[in-house]
């Protein structure tokens, strides 16, 4: 339940932090400066996924999206989620792109789905799969879900495209 109230809040926009310590902004290739238009990777440490193997947005994690929705441009816009460029580890995996969940097409996150957060590794399905068996012992593709809003507990892996997996957390009834 506390972790419920800890995502919600994030949610309503509670869990801000003044200063993002986590992230290095730059764009792809010798820029400097970000412009608008152009696509942007952001490198997140290592320390701002705590507690997303929970499936519970960290508090600088959390900036990190909305800092992505408000300036950065997404490499696309889907129904439902706003899909960034990142590169960073999270469960010992290469991440290439981050999924941030919106709730309409202004990027607003005022609704349970904007707790929704997919995580794009560059390897295939199966390989991926063994590897988190290996290290883990956790078969990542069977979902553990909180059994009174059915939120997801840990992240539950699926192929996102042919050589491309998605890790995901998702906010089940809310």
């Amino acid at each position: 339940m506390r972790r419920f109230v800890r995502t919600a809040a994030a949610v309503a926009g509670l869990a801000l932090i003044s200063s993002v310590s986590y992230v290095a902004w730059r764009a792809v290739g010798d820029r400097s400066e970000l412009s608008e238009g152009a696509v942007q990777e952001v490198s997140i440490s290592a320390s701002a996924w705590t507690g997303l193997e929970g499936c519970a947005l960290s508090p600088a994690l959390f900036e990190i999206q909305n800092k992505l929705l408000a300036t950065a441009s997404p490499l696309r816009k889907e129904e439902g989620a706003w899909i960034y460029r990142v590169s960073g580890e999270f469960l010992g995996l290469k991440v290439r792109e981050m999924e941030v969940g919106v709730c309409d097409s202004t990027g607003s996150r005022a609704c349970g789905w904007g707790s929704y957060v997919g995580l794009i590794v560059e390897l295939p399905f199966s390989e991926v799969r063994q590897i988190l068996q290996t290290r883990f012992g956790i078969d990542y593709t069977e979902e553990l879900r909180d059994n009174d809003v059915l939120m997801t507990d840990r992240p539950v892996l699926s192929e996102d495209k042919p050589g491309r997996s998605r890790l995901h957390c998702d906010p089940g009834a809310l």
